[in-house]
C-alpha cells in the first residue's frame, strides 16, 4: 500500500526548482554587463523573489523555503528574497515587493490570498514583460479565495484566474 507523503512531495518539488534554477545558472553567466570604457565585465546574480505564505495547508512553505533559499545564495551566488506576508486570505499583504521589478525569477508558493491592489498589479506587471515564473504546489490556486476561507477586504482583490491566465490549466479539484 502506498501512503501519500506530502512532506515527501514537497521535498521532490523543491528539488525539482533547484535543478531548474541550477539549470539556469548557465544562463546567469550569459548574462555579463560590459562596464563603459574598460575592458572589464561584472557578472549579474540572477536575482530570484519568493512569494510565501504561512499556511498550515501550505506545505511549511515558512519553514522550507528560507532554507533553501539560503543554499542558493550560498552555495550558487543568487540574490535572493523571500517575502512572508501576513492577513488573512482576503487580505493579505507582503512587507514590500519594491524589488520584483528587478527579479530574474518569480517562484509563487501561497495558497488562496488576496492582495492590495498595487502589490497584484506588481505581479501582473512582473508578468507583462515575459518573465518567468514557476509555481509550487498550491500556486494552482494562490490567489483564488474562495468558499469557507475568506472574502476578499475592500483594497484587495483576487486574480481566480491566475491558473487559466498565467499556468494554462483550470483547477478542478478541492481545497
Amino acid at each position: 500500500m502506498k501512503v501519500y507523503q506530502p512532506q515527501k512531495n514537497l521535498v521532490i518539488t523543491i528539488i525539482l526548482l533547484f535543478a531548474f534554477v541550477m539549470s539556469n545558472s548557465v544562463g546567469a553567466k550569459k548574462s555579463i554587463q560590459p562596464i563603459k570604457q574598460k575592458t572589464e565585465y561584472i557578472a549579474k546574480k540572477p536575482r530570484i523573489v519568493f512569494l510565501i505564505t504561512k499556511d498550515t495547508n501550505n506545505y511549511e512553505a515558512d519553514k522550507t523555503v528560507p532554507r533553501f533559499a539560503e543554499t542558493l545564495e550560498k552555495e550558487h551566488g543568487y540574490e535572493v528574497t523571500v517575502l512572508l506576508g501576513t492577513g488573512d486570505h482576503g487580505s493579505y499583504r507582503y512587507p514590500s515587493m519594491e524589488g520584483l521589478s528587478q527579479a530574474d525569477l518569480l517562484v509563487v508558493f501561497a495558497r488562496r490570498i488576496a492582495l492590495p491592489h498595487e502589490q497584484m498589479n506588481a505581479i501582473k506587471t512582473y508578468l507583462s514583460k515575459g518573465k518567468p515564473l514557476i509555481g509550487i504546489r498550491t500556486a494552482n490556486h494562490a490567489f483564488a479565495v474562495q468558499g469557507k476561507i475568506a472574502d476578499v477586504a475592500a483594497g484587495f482583490e483576487d486574480w481566480p484566474d491566475f491558473l487559466a491566465d498565467i499556468l494554462g490549466w483550470v483547477n478542478r479539484g478541492y481545497g
